[in-house]
């Protein structure tokens, strides 16, 4: 191990006092723990104090620390995510080597995560490191949506944008980075995230705008900004943006970021078209139209990119066409390959193909097939009430007592 490298921790917190423990219990062995509180109205910091043995006032830090753990006060007016993580960024000790961004939401599955981060960087080489991020979780604890993630860093690089935040090389002036020196970890460190789900998301929608208008050019944050739009049901902007996205930036993006943006089209057109069915508006032939169009673009572009297939498939089973929403749902499991990025769904790698597939096959009268996909369905989410309800109503169904 390489002993002589130092890690330094360091998180922005607010209100958190539920997690501090957890989060302190995966982080302790790092070299410094620096907590920058933005503003807690409950009793994080004093958590936090009580942590370890000798936390004082230190005047001239101006926060509490005993040499190990470091816990500062910062407001930051008005709130912007990325001047924030620099700010704390800035209040690690010099001596650091290797730095680590993470949320009191968040903690390592492997306790000796400092030890394999340690023993893999080279400081010569590596400037990024790249390890597993379970941003989701399903009811029985296990990851849902995984993919690579890459805060932790050299001194090279400064926070950038107002939320979403991005790592930015301060010579290089860009969010990206060299493979060759990246220390890969996906298979040896994985991070998890559990969210505080009661908090509101009320300030992401103006700092996505922000962050739209300070710099244009980032597709990305307008990617964000996309998605937003279609969470809060604002389908024709979010249409509106992709489209953009896609004729503006199309020669810089990969093939999985373009297959997403016509993905979140073909939902988007799906969702209005959901809305404006009890009307019987001629434009929803056209909305259907859109939204197949689209799914069709996107598995054009990225034919492993499972979510299209299922797009398609669900968009099949809104029309009663089951014998379409069948294949599409079996080509999804046939052509999708795991890519392990934010741009995939949760459930699309769980328990929804076999959903559609077992509704599609109820719908056209196979029930043995259908039961077959709807307790498939139900292995992957035990807990599910529909997907329970689906195997009840498929056996209450049929007096087939060899069957059933």
């Amino acid at each position: 191990m390489k002993t002589k490298l130092k890690v330094a921790v360091y998180a922005i917190t607010k209100d958190e006092e539920k997690f501090v423990q957890r989060w302190y219990d995966s982080m302790k062995y790092a070299d410094y723990i620096i907590v920058m509180d933005t503003g807690s109205t409950d009793n994080t910091i004093e958590k936090f104090k009580s942590l370890e043995d000798g936390i004082a006032y230190n005047n001239e830090k101006d926060c509490y620390t005993n040499g190990h753990l470091f816990i500062y006060s910062k407001i930051i007016i008005p709130w912007h995510f990325g001047v924030a993580r620099q700010t704390s960024l800035e209040l690690c000790p010099e001596d650091t080597d290797i730095y680590v961004s993470t949320d009191l939401d968040e903690f390592f599955e492997q306790d000796d995560w400092i030890e394999i981060l340690k023993s893999k960087w080279n400081p010569e080489i590596h400037e990024r490191a790249v390890y597993k991020y379970s941003w989701s979780h399903n009811k029985d604890g296990s990851s849902a949506r995984i993919f690579h993630y890459n805060k932790i860093h050299n001194k090279d690089w400064i926070w950038k944008y107002p939320v979403h935040e991005l790592l930015c090389h301060k010579t290089r002036k860009n969010e990206g980075y060299d493979s060759s020196r990246c220390c890969y970890l996906f298979n040896e460190i994985h991070l998890h995230h559990f969210p505080d789900k009661t908090k509101p998301r009320t300030q992401y929608l103006p700092l996505l705008e922000a962050r739209a208008e300070e710099d244009p050019n980032d597709y990305y944050g307008l990617i964000y900004l996309a998605h937003e739009y279609t969470y809060r049901q604002m389908y024709q902007k979010s249409i509106d943006t992709l489209n953009k996205i896609l004729a503006k930036f199309n020669d810089k993006m990969t093939n999985i970021e373009k297959a997403s943006c016509y993905l979140f089209i073909g939902d988007a057109y799906r969702s209005l078209l959901a809305i404006n069915k009890e009307t019987k508006d001629k434009n929803n032939v056209n909305l259907e139209s859109l939204s197949a169009s689209s799914y069709f673009l996107s598995m054009n572009i990225e034919p492993t990119y499972r979510e299209a297939y299922l797009g398609i498939a669900k968009l099949y089973l809104d029309k009663n066409d089951y014998e379409k929403s069948i294949f599409y749902a079996k080509e999804s499991l046939k052509n999708g390959v795991r890519h392990y990025t934010w741009l995939e769904r949760d459930h699309s790698w769980t328990y929804e193909p076999y959903d559609i597939l077992s509704l599609a096959y109820y719908y056209s009268g196979n029930k043995m097939t259908s039961l077959s996909y709807a307790v498939k369905a139900l292995s992957y989410d035990k807990e599910n009430e529909r997907l329970k309800n689906n195997v009840d109503v498929i056996l209450s169904n049929t007096s087939d007592k060899d069957f059933i």
